[in-house]
């Protein structure tokens, strides 16, 4: 009876020892789980604000390309004004141009109106001589 009981301390040392061990286990499984939990949520957390920030990102991004959009065109008009407006522009050669277009156009007037003259001054010739 002696060696049954011995036998009988023996597993139930052993079974303590198996309790003792499975309470770790579900410890260690619970705080594991807990730490599951929370990373889950912390990771879900992290995907709602990385989505949020894209969001946010994709709305900038959109808001400068129109704005650069805009001033390209603005620019273009611009080099658009400065082309015409270069036309407009008193070069040497077109000033040159210009002095010679005036120069024949009032030595034509002066031609005309010596002419002119002279027809009168020899028509009072004609008629003061008769």
């Amino acid at each position: 009876s002696s060696g049954i009981n011995a036998e009988y301390g023996g597993l139930e040392t052993m079974l303590a020892e198996q309790r003792m061990t499975a309470e770790k286990y579900k410890a260690n499984f619970t705080l594991l789980e807990a730490q599951h939990m929370k990373l889950q949520s912390e990771t879900q957390q992290l995907k709602e604000d990385l989505q949020g920030k894209e969001s946010s990102i994709s709305g900038h991004s959109k808001r400068y390309e129109n704005r650069i959009y805009k001033l390209e065109s603005e620019r273009d008009q611009l080099l658009i004004e400065i082309e015409a407006l270069k036309s407009c522009v008193m070069t040497p050669a077109k000033l040159e141009n210009l002095r010679q277009n005036l120069l024949r156009d009032v030595e034509t007037i002066y031609r005309q109106h010596l002419t002119q003259t002279e027809d009168e001054v020899e028509a009072y010739r004609k008629e003061l001589n008769k």
